[in-house]
């Protein structure tokens, strides 16, 4: 989370507050709650990632509060590339995870 962070003070952003959880968190009213109040108090605009706002949408149906929170946030687009080597080191490891089966629950399925 803190290069996240970092990126959006890189970018010239004034981070005034941060917040991080750990993937695939579940978010709670009060979750919500505080998100909105530090997002009010400090006239600022609430930043995601890509990966976390499509979550966030996706829950929405289940909880309704979570609309409240997509509604007012906002994504930061990343995007990752990689040099000649590594992009063949990465082409291997996702051959090998579709070989297996795949990632699953934190693991390589074998």
């Amino acid at each position: 989370p803190q290069r996240f962070f970092d990126m959006l003070s890189g970018l010239g952003a004034t981070v005034a507050a941060e917040m991080a959880y750990v993937d695939h968190h579940a978010y709670t009213e009060t979750d919500v709650d505080t998100l909105l109040t530090l997002r009010a108090r400090h006239d600022a605009v609430l930043v995601t990632t890509e990966k976390d706002m499509a979550r966030l949408a996706n829950l929405a149906n289940a909880a309704p509060n979570l609309n409240r929170l997509a509604d007012r946030a906002r994504t930061l687009g990343i995007e990752i590339s990689f040099d000649a080597a590594n992009t063949v080191r990465f082409s291997s490891l996702l051959d090998a995870a579709i070989t297996t089966g795949g990632y699953r629950n934190g693991n390589f399925r074998r």
